[in-house]
């Protein structure tokens, strides 16, 4: 039997139920199995959010100075609380960014649990229909297809671990370019399956995977506890505290 989770969507101001479904081999720990099947929603947003969109991630990346920050975890929560915001508001609708950054010390971190070093999570709405859901992304600076082959293997144990909660991760892989800095996204899937993949800069990647709303885990109990860097919530659901 196949599975399927439970996805919070808000039409209309009603409070609605609907399910997103993918394979036996991807269900994760806490799907349900009695879930009704239903199409996935899509969003096709007009030429201005779109463009609004990819000017503000362009420019949230050109206002971070390397030179500040220079050590990848750094980096990448820089980045990620300049991407808090509002990047369109108006008569078509509106989105908006918010990001955590997991802990990452000590070995019974956050990090160490989900293998996300952060996530963000997207409110869309056209206006009528909103969705919120939240990406798990792992950080790496340099290009992935350069890393060597134990540091490749380190980063598919860490794609696997966010599988067990999630079941489309992301890479964001960092490029240093003519004194600047590019972050990239990748499918983890792909990486894992050692597919080839694209890898898309990230205002291509908001417009083209996250407006839509391919991308993007909706369940309400799974957006609303990773907003929390501890995971205090998501360990106590999955038995990991003590």
């Amino acid at each position: 039997m196949a599975g399927g989770w439970i996805d919070t969507t808000i039409r209309e101001g009603r409070s609605q139920k609907v399910s997103s479904w993918h394979s036996h081999a991807e269900r994760d720990i806490f799907q349900r199995k009695d879930n009704h099947h239903l199409p996935r929603h899509t969003f096709s947003f007009p030429e201005e959010i779109r463009n609004a969109v990819k000017q503000y991630t362009k420019s949230r990346i050109e206002r971070l100075d390397p030179r500040r920050y220079t050590q990848e975890p750094q980096y990448y929560v820089a980045l990620i609380h300049d991407l808090e915001g509002v990047p369109y508001e108006g008569a078509y609708g509106f989105v908006r960014f918010e990001a955590t950054a997991f802990n990452d010390r000590a070995p019974n971190s956050s990090e160490s649990i989900l293998g996300a070093d952060f996530a963000i999570t997207a409110t869309i709405s056209d206006g009528n229909l909103t969705v919120r859901k939240a990406i798990l992304f792992q950080a790496k600076r340099g290009a992935i297809e350069k890393m060597i082959p134990s540091k490749i293997e380190g980063l598919k144990d860490d794609i696997k671990k966010m599988k067990r909660w999630t079941r489309s991760p992301k890479v964001m892989e960092i490029l240093d370019e003519n004194g600047t800095r590019q972050p990239r996204i990748i499918s983890g899937n792909y990486l894992i399956a050692d597919r080839k993949y694209t890898s898309l800069n990230l205002g291509d990647y908001f417009v083209r995977r996250v407006l839509t709303t391919f991308d993007g885990d909706t369940r309400e109990f799974f957006v609303d506890e990773v907003q929390d860097s501890s995971l205090i919530k998501l360990r106590i659901r999955a038995g990991l505290t003590r």
